[in-house]
């Protein structure tokens, strides 16, 4: 899952897949930098068969909750996410609402910390030599979770910490999200696409995965899959 910008039909198109046969679900947001709280809703409402909080908006004169809607057909067996330093935002969000409502486990390097609601706008100047484009984004509200803690500058404590080596990151074998095709074996480093997962981390989902009796579960969803990890994992496009 590289961002949280997308339609929301193209979310449950991904997720009716998921529900034909997966057995568990892998979501990779390595390198995700978040997104819109929209996308988030959309995604989390797949996850629970109940309403759940995800967070509350706090902003220097009101707040509001997020919370998710209860949704047809929602997923309902075992969720794994992966995250890494580049994990921010929203993605730092779900993460930690499968931890606060004991929905899936959380499997990775400490993510960036950045979670706040920003507003941001771009244009350009006239200058004497043409137009100069700009873009800032202004802070509006904090995301407080569920046990009253926000994860600004703090990010989200793994169940499993698990970060690169030296060598796997001199191989190519840094943060980032898998590419389609399978993760072992793989070659590394040789040009195009983004670094595959650590051998680390592939053995822990792997063994994650039998714990929980995982068998098949071969699902194509969007443009990847874990063939030999035995689950689907959901992707989307990037995010700004």
């Amino acid at each position: 899952l590289a961002g949280f910008d997308f339609d929301p039909q193209q979310v449950d198109r991904i997720f009716d897949a998921v529900a034909q046969g997966a057995t568990s679900l892998v979501i990779d947001m390595r390198g995700n930098p978040g997104g819109v709280v929209q996308a988030l809703e959309q995604i989390a409402g797949r996850l629970f068969e109940r309403e759940v909080k995800l967070a509350d908006l706090k902003g220097r004169r009101s707040s509001k909750s997020i919370t998710t809607k209860k949704r047809k057909n929602p997923f309902t067996r075992r969720v794994i996410a992966l995250i890494d330093s580049e994990s921010a935002s929203a993605a730092e969000v779900l993460a930690r609402v499968l931890q606060l409502e004991g929905r899936g486990t959380v499997i990775g390097d400490r993510p960036a910390g950045s979670v706040m609601q920003g507003v941001r706008t771009s244009g350009a100047l006239e200058g004497a030599e043409g137009f100069v484009p700009f873009e800032f984004s202004v802070t509006n509200a904090d995301l407080i979770m569920k046990d009253g803690k926000s994860l600004d500058r703090v990010g989200v404590t793994p169940d499993e910490l698990l970060r690169p080596t030296a060598e796997e990151l001199a191989r190519g074998q840094g943060p980032g999200p898998l590419e389609g095709g399978s993760a072992r074996g793989r070659a590394t480093g040789s040009g195009g696409g983004r670094p595959v997962v650590p051998r680390a981390v592939e053995v822990t989902v792997t063994r994650a995965l039998d714990e929980a009796n995982t068998v098949g579960g071969y699902v194509g969803l969007a443009d990847s899959i874990i063939g030999d990890l035995g689950c689907a994992t959901a992707r989307d496009n990037a995010l700004p």
